[in-house]
């Protein structure tokens, strides 16, 4: 059985299809002794939320309104997605790994983001008030409101980088983002690979760059039934 971290290309898509296709990758995983490791961007600039958020409150936050503001499957609170360098992450049922709890695989994940920024010349530090996890709530706004173990700027601790998980039987979703705006000297073709090389450290794993697995005839039906529906919608 093979352990490995399998990049896939990146992939540039309309907001609804980006999470879509993460879904995908969790429910319909075809590598399941693996780690999936993928950026991509957004064809259209916007927000997305966290799952439990409501759109009401979303939309006054923001001023988005249905076209520009997508639900995710995991948690969290609001992130734009017009300056961010944002990725996927998601770890096979097979994989040894997925014994692992939620928490560690954030830790590991923002570590990684943390020794590739130092590399490239950028000063920054992991959160460590773990008060800031137990307040029972998402924060409003990712970016505003750090938790244990985000990536924030040494100097100004301003949060350049979080995530969101989500945990099933199936595998784990991890959702991240890093905020291109605050760091205007990264290179972030070099940045990407960089990333994937300490991912397929900490995973211990080997590195394998395979194509996209799915055809635009492939959907994730419950995303607009279940989760960006129009219920959801009108709360």
């Amino acid at each position: 059985m093979s352990e490995n971290l399998v990049e896939l290309p990146d992939r540039q898509k309309h907001p609804f299809r980006n999470m879509e296709e993460d879904l995908l990758l969790l429910y319909r995983n075809p590598y399941p002794s693996s780690i999936i490791f993928r950026h991509y961007n957004w064809r259209v600039p916007c927000w997305t939320c966290g799952y439990s958020q409501k759109f009401s409150e979303v939309k006054e936050v923001t001023g988005g309104n249905e076209s520009t503001i997508f639900r995710r499957a995991t948690g969290g609170g609001i992130v734009p997605h017009w300056k961010d360098w944002t990725f996927t992450l998601v770890v096979g049922p097979k994989h040894p790994a997925f014994t692992n709890h939620p928490r560690n695989f954030y830790d590991m994940v923002h570590k990684a983001i943390l020794d590739v920024l130092a590399d490239l010349g950028e000063t920054a530090t992991l959160h460590e008030c773990e008060q800031d996890v137990c307040n029972g709530a998402p924060p409003t706004e990712c970016f505003q409101s750090p938790v244990l173990s985000d990536v924030l700027n040494a100097k100004t601790g301003a949060k350049l980088a979080g995530a969101a998980i989500k945990k099933t039987k199936e595998g784990v979703l991890l959702q991240g983002s890093v905020q291109k705006a605050d760091l205007p000297r990264i290179d972030w073709i070099t940045f990407k690979a960089q990333l994937t090389k300490k991912l397929t450290i900490s995973f211990n794993s080997k590195a394998e760059k395979k194509e996209w697995p799915f055809t635009s005839e492939d959907h994730y039906l419950p995303y607009g039934e279940r989760i960006h529906c129009e219920a959801w919608l009108n709360a």
